[in-house]
């Protein structure tokens, strides 16, 4: 099993700004992103809240001509 967790922040002002350039007001927020893997034997990558009780399914044949296949 991997996991990584990262702090959280927002942005008060300039929202996607920061990753062209420009300036942004972060903010540090008292949460943590956090995240757990295994490698299983599926064409599909699964990823579950545990908040929302929610599963999304990526599939991973992926057709870069027509986007993803559902």
């Amino acid at each position: 099993m991997y996991f990584s967790s990262a702090p959280a922040r927002v942005c008060l002002y300039g929202e996607h700004q920061d990753y062209l350039g420009l300036k942004v007001i972060p903010a540090a927020i008292n949460l943590r992103f956090n995240v757990s893997s295994i490698i299983c034997d599926t064409n599909y990558i699964s990823v579950q809240s545990l908040d929302k009780d929610l599963i999304a399914k990526i599939p991973l044949d992926i057709n870069w001509d027509r986007g993803i296949k559902i």
